[in-house]
């Protein structure tokens, strides 16, 4: 399967309509980055603070444990990430989300969050009607999830193996592009 990094020296457009992504590889840098303090401070208490700390062992152990569970993790979900998002002609389907978002039923895409935490916001026409159309089970999952915040759905910025500014652009393009093949304004 053809993964596109969606990188792009000019305006991004959607060629052919269809876009995929990879699954973003930061989730694998940040948890191998906290087992490595994580172990960091587990070698240290085990070797070198056998003074101050009575049980040094114990709790030398228990970092090191806890470090090579978090990197196992973080190299496991890595692995069996594959395809994150995919755009095409029928919409917008996002791993998390289980389902293909109708580009007829998005009416705006735009950012938003904080800094910290910086969001795509897909702006839904009628999110109830939509909703309604969907799996009760689903529609569950997806109002209890962080992904649906009334009448928005949502993309987290490592959402895809992808800058969320070329993201953002490209999902604002493939709308666009929809809107110009569906005769809408």
């Amino acid at each position: 399967m053809l993964y596109l990094s969606a990188i792009s020296t000019s305006a991004p457009e959607l060629n052919a309509m269809t876009r995929e992504f990879a699954a973003s590889k930061t989730k694998l840098r940040h948890g191998l980055l906290i087992a490595a303090l994580v172990a960091a401070l587990g070698f240290w208490v085990l070797f070198f603070a056998g003074a101050l700390i009575p049980d040094h062992r114990l709790v030398g152990g228990v970092n090191l444990a806890l470090a090579l569970i978090v990197a196992g993790y973080a190299w496991q979900s890595s692995q069996a990430s594959g395809l994150s998002l995919k755009l095409d002609e029928d919409g917008i389907w996002y791993k998390e989300w289980g389902f293909t978002l109708p580009w007829r039923e998005v009416a705006d895409i735009y950012a938003k969050g904080s800094r910290l935490n910086p969001l795509i916001a897909l702006q839904l026409k009628d999110s109830s009607g939509f909703l309604d159309s969907l799996p009760a089970e689903r529609v569950r999952k997806l109002k209890a999830g962080p992904y649906y915040k009334q009448p928005q759905l949502l993309l987290p910025n490592a959402c895809a193996d992808a800058s969320f500014a070329e993201l953002l652009s490209v999902l604002q393009a493939g709308l666009a592009q929809a809107r110009k093949g569906s005769g809408q304004a």
